[in-house]
């Protein structure tokens, strides 16, 4: 197991030592977990680090391989600090497409399918919190799915609003009852610092037990990377999660 992960930091150190030139800043792709309707520039990748709770690790890596296509992989790697053993999660699926670029009236489209989920990992035959088994690994908080998201810059330069929605359950699909929304905001002060907020996996308003409300600020460090702080699942029913992030673009 061990070298297994040893091997995949190796190869994605690899990709970054081999990449050339230098690409200028870009709108993210995300918010903190909302989807924003940007991509990845073509001929760039994007490797993006996610610490999180329990010492967990999650890596995502994606690439511009195509014109207004991304396409990349999230790999989960659990404990990763402390004395237990690393736990490496199977790597989740991460597809997105530009439907449209916006203009001065219409917001950016894009459409996509993200397989990973977030919070705590469940693996298959634990108790789940509805007191039934898992039937596979699982995690507390569904993957996204299949997911239409828009962004449009509002008001004045630099104040962006976004928003969509997604259907997670793709073995049941139901509209409109397996329909979730999702809406963000993200103003750049400067030319150096983003703060970010979100409410997510909204399906209705009133409903403090599943939607989540998170806040961040991400500091452009560089035009090529980034560092994120994040606060999730800020309401009086959640225990609050802190979260770091180190998002690096290049071209390849």
């Amino acid at each position: 197991m061990i070298k297994k992960v040893v091997f995949c930091f190796l190869m994605l150190g690899l990709i970054i030592l081999l990449s050339k030139g230098s690409v200028y800043a870009q709108m993210s792709t995300e918010l903190i977990e909302v989807p924003t309707a940007e991509i990845i520039s073509y001929g760039n990748f994007d490797l993006n680090f996610r610490m999180y709770g329990e010492g967990n690790l999650l890596t995502r890596l994606s690439f511009g391989a195509l014109r207004n296509i991304d396409l990349g992989f999230h790999l989960d790697l659990g404990k990763i600090t402390g004395n237990d053993k690393v736990q490496m999660r199977n790597p989740a699926l991460l597809l997105k497409i530009k439907l449209y670029g916006g203009n001065i009236y219409f917001p950016g489209i894009a459409v996509g399918y993200d397989a990973q989920g977030h919070g705590t990992f469940i693996e298959k035959g634990e108790i789940l919190s509805d007191g039934e088994l898992a039937d596979e690994d699982t995690y507390t908080e569904k993957a996204r799915g299949i997911f239409l998201a828009a962004t449009k810059e509002i008001l004045f330069e630099g104040l962006y609003l976004h928003g969509g929605g997604n259907v997670s359950d793709l073995d049941n699909i139901k509209i409109p009852d397996n329909l979730y929304g999702f809406i963000g905001v993200s103003r750049q002060l400067g030319e150096q610092c983003i703060i970010m907020a979100e409410y997510d996996n909204i399906k209705k308003l009133e409903d403090e037990e599943n939607n989540r409300f998170n806040i961040g600020i991400r500091y452009l460090m560089t035009t090529q990377l980034n560092l994120e702080f994040a606060w999730k699942n800020i309401k009086k029913r959640h225990v609050p999660e802190r979260i770091l992030r180190i998002d690096y673009v290049e071209a390849f």
